[in-house]
């Protein structure tokens, strides 16, 4: 029996669930789609301002061109904020403050914080016609929508409260990001779709995949975890050529890096728990292997007294022998020697009977 070969560990390493074509074509569509996602609606130029035609969403754009306005006020070009820079200070583009903007709309008034020298700035439009609450949603949604394809897109929600925070002064490094660095909800929208699509898609590949396969459920999300981490990278690769041709680094994917250091983390902590698994198994196992050996030592010795035992045994019943025939032989001498004597008194006998007779 060979101790060492009986060892096994297949339960701790249980079933691994090896890559095959699908599954890398898979981990590079994914990539491929969030990189998409990225670079397209990421574009650090923006993409084009839709135009509302009769063919627009679908055969709806004829009734939208109605609520397609050019004068909403939620829009006013205020003093020190030229392009779409006023979108920062406007409430009307906060989608924190939606309804806010919508009541804007509504009434002709427009409500911000001042890009120059702070305070709130009210301005309000008497020859303006005032909308319903239902249209003026419907306006101020179609609107927000052309502006989010834009170039400067809309700020981060909810910097304009933060300028009320701040004494209803817009914070410097706000401006910088949002007029500066171009870092706006567009570029954000299109990080977060990038990480959304690539967890989507291979999710639910590997759920119909793995639906009515008898396989362990840690396997998978073993093999789903390494499958994101492949997507996630290479979705990154094209974030980086981004940052690098614009040469600016908050068009750093941060969603997709924290995801990609999320499953770096996850698989080498099962790396760790599977080795630390393996030293107990093995210490373990060679800890049981000892205890075999030590009794297999002690039934030898054992075996080694009993077999001493019966070599004692035989060499007495050896001895024994020897015994009985030496005691054989002096029985034959001695029956010799009986017959000696009897043939000896037999001759006496004679010898008197003789000296009798004469």
């Amino acid at each position: 029996m060979n101790l060492i070969d009986d060892i096994s560990f297949d339960h701790i390493h249980g079933t691994e669930l090896p890559f095959d074509k699908w599954d890398w074509i898979m981990m590079v569509l994914s990539g491929t789609a969030g990189a998409l996602c990225d670079l397209v609606i990421g574009h650090p130029r923006g993409m084009e301002e839709p135009k509302i035609t009769n063919s627009s969403f679908g055969g709806l754009g004829e009734q939208l061109k109605q609520y397609d306005l050019k004068n909403n006020p939620i829009d006013f070009q205020e003093p020190g904020a030229f392009g779409g820079d006023h979108r920062l200070y406007s409430y009307g583009h906060d989608l924190f403050r939606f309804f806010e903007g919508v009541r804007q709309t509504m009434f002709g008034e427009y409500a911000g914080v001042s890009s120059v020298g702070g305070g709130e700035l009210i301005k309000e439009f008497p020859a303006y016609e005032q909308l319903d609450f239902g249209t003026a949603v419907i306006v101020n949604l179609l609107h927000l929508f052309k502006d989010f394809c834009t170039v400067r897109s809309l700020p981060i929600p909810g910097m304009t409260i933060l300028a009320n925070l701040n004494g209803d002064e817009m914070p410097a490094f706000a401006e910088k990001l949002y007029i500066e660095h171009g870092f706006n909800l567009r570029i954000v929208t299109g990080q977060a779709l990038s990480v959304a699509a690539i967890e989507t898609m291979l999710r639910v590949y590997l759920f119909i995949r793995y639906l009515r396969a008898d396989v362990p459920k840690e396997a998978i999300q073993s093999k789903c975890r390494k499958m994101l981490l492949f997507s996630h990278s290479f979705a990154m690769l094209f974030n980086l050529g981004k940052v690098v041709i614009s040469k600016n680094p908050f068009m750093l994917n941060i969603p997709q890096l924290i995801m990609i250091a999320k499953y770096c983390v996850q698989i080498a902590r099962e790396s760790m728990d599977i080795r630390k698994q393996l030293i107990t198994a093995k210490q373990l196992s060679f800890a049981g292997q000892e205890r075999d050996l030590l009794a297999l030592y002690e039934n030898a010795a054992v075996m080694d007294s009993i077999h001493n035992v019966y070599e004692e045994t035989i060499q007495g019943y050896a001895d024994m022998q020897k015994d009985q025939e030496s005691i054989g032989l002096s029985n034959l001498k001695v029956a010799g020697r009986l017959g000696s004597v009897s043939d000896t008194y037999a001759e006496v006998l004679r010898l008197l009977e003789r000296r009798k007779g004469e």
